[in-house]
């Protein structure tokens, strides 16, 4: 791209972000083979550190378009942001510059002279009863990507006497305002400033996530770095039917992505693909209806299902993403539990078409299997507060799939709309209502919207 200036962008034909996805393709291998290639890598950082020059330019353009290009696709899953935080920022405010001097001056860093790292400033970490030495600034001078992250978690602790000015970078739909950073003009606002702070990044940043939460301790912030925490998760991959129904040639069980050999799952291919999946099921389900109500469905089961799926797993589990299990109706899925509450309120107003009073309080009947979905319902809050404490979505999203699945086989033993006893149905149908209640109320903390039908 260093011949196709910003202004000249729009003649690129296909989605921006993938095209700039398979450049990074390009770009990686040409770094390795290439070692001139890596020298003028790290000029180009430079340069785009200092904020100056032709590539600076470029970068903060190509950063605007591509953020705008991600925030367009984690719309369509229904994902909302409050901020953007430019690193160029960090840098510009000299937020780094302050959080160099304090690693300086407490020595949590130190200068080294000699050696694989000499010109550099370390911080040493012991790993493995060994010290090994983590470049923290290289010898160019320019900050590593953990250096302005460590920079980064001092202003969202707080700690230090500088902060963004802010403005509004867009309004989504629902009236929610994303705010962006900004250097010299805007606003003041809160961000930052947080008691506690959970970095969600994936699992391979471990490591680094542990030199940010060290380098904070040794500048005397102990409170602090035990409130930096670093929430990971495992990365996604394709199974084998998934990835060829996507086009990609598959060796073993599953396809991951891989910059070196050219592997990206792009999302805007996956979310299609599992709209064009559910739509035609709901289609085939409901032939008479009209095609916009068709495709306003099928997106709210793509939602449900895609979510769904990628929170039933523990955040220590590899994610094998398969289409055909995230669409089940019947299986563990959010389509499962879109169903169970589709169905819960088709029951109702059957019960209203038929003239079956739905008001009243019902006398309670001492059966084991009434006692026993209660029972499922009760823990709710005990569950929620397991997710909450464990900071793991899983725990929710199985119970969640439980409750709906007790729901359905007492449902199957004790219908509702047939029961002629009055006082019988009403009972049953309050039963159903608290399980309805829980449901609604979990399936909404998941982001799993609930179509009018299926």
């Amino acid at each position: 791209m260093k011949n196709l200036p910003p202004e000249k962008w729009n003649v690129i034909q296909e989605k921006f972000d993938h095209y700039c996805w398979d450049l990074y393709v390009e770009v990686e291998k040409e770094m390795e083979e290439n070692p001139e290639a890596r020298k003028e890598r790290l000029k180009i950082l430079k340069s785009l550190e200092e904020g100056e020059g032709e590539y600076a330019k470029a970068g903060k353009a190509l950063a605007e378009k591509i953020s705008s290009l991600h925030l367009q696709t984690m719309e369509k899953l229904g994902i909302e942001y409050d901020l953007l935080t430019w690193e160029s920022h960090i840098i510009s405010l000299g937020f780094w510059e302050l959080t160099f001097k304090k690693l300086k001056e407490s020595s949590a860093i130190r200068f080294t002279e000699e050696g694989p790292n000499a010109g550099c400033w370390v911080l040493d970490v012991e790993e493995g009863g060994q010290t090994r030495e983590k470049v923290i600034v290289r010898s160019n001078g320019t900050a590593t990507y953990v250096a302005k992250d460590i920079a980064y978690q001092m202003w969202k602790l707080g700690l230090l006497p500088r902060d963004f000015k802010y403005s509004v970078f867009k309004e989504y739909p629902s009236g929610r305002k994303l705010y962006t950073t900004t250097i010299n003009e805007g606003f003041e606002n809160d961000f930052g400033k947080a008691d506690r702070v959970y970095n969600v990044i994936d699992i391979r940043q471990s490591y680094l996530q542990k030199i940010v939460v060290e380098a904070i301790k040794r500048m005397g912030y102990e409170e602090k770095s035990r409130n930096s925490i670093h929430l990971g998760y495992e990365m996604v991959a394709l199974s084998r039917k998934t990835a060829r129904e996507m086009g990609f040639e598959v060796e073993g069980e599953a396809v991951s992505i891989s910059g070196r050999k050219g592997i990206g799952i792009k999302a805007d291919d996956l979310i299609d693909a599992v709209y064009r999946t559910a739509r035609e099921e709901v289609k085939k389900r409901n032939p008479e209806m009209p095609a916009e109500k068709i495709n306003e469905i099928a997106e709210k089961i793509t939602v449900g299902a895609i979510r769904y799926y990628m929170l039933k797993f523990t955040n220590s589990s590899l994610v094998l993403f398969d289409i055909e299990d995230a669409l089940s109706f019947e299986g563990e899925s959010g389509p499962y539990i879109q169903y169970s509450l589709v169905r819960m309120k088709g029951i109702r107003r059957k019960m209203q078409e038929r003239g079956l009073k739905i008001e009243g309080e019902p006398y309670w009947k001492d059966n084991d299997d009434y006692w026993e979905l209660l029972h499922k319902a009760s823990q709710f809050d005990d569950v929620l507060e397991k997710t909450r404490e464990k900071m793991e979505l899983s725990f929710l999203a199985k119970y969640l799939f439980s409750l709906a699945q007790s729901f359905n086989i007492f449902y199957q033993k004790y219908p509702i709309i047939k029961e002629f006893d009055e006082n019988e149905r009403r009972l049953r149908l309050a039963l159903m209502e608290i399980v309805e209640a829980k449901l609604k109320i979990g399936a909404e903390i998941l982001g799993i919207e609930v179509p009018d039908r299926m």
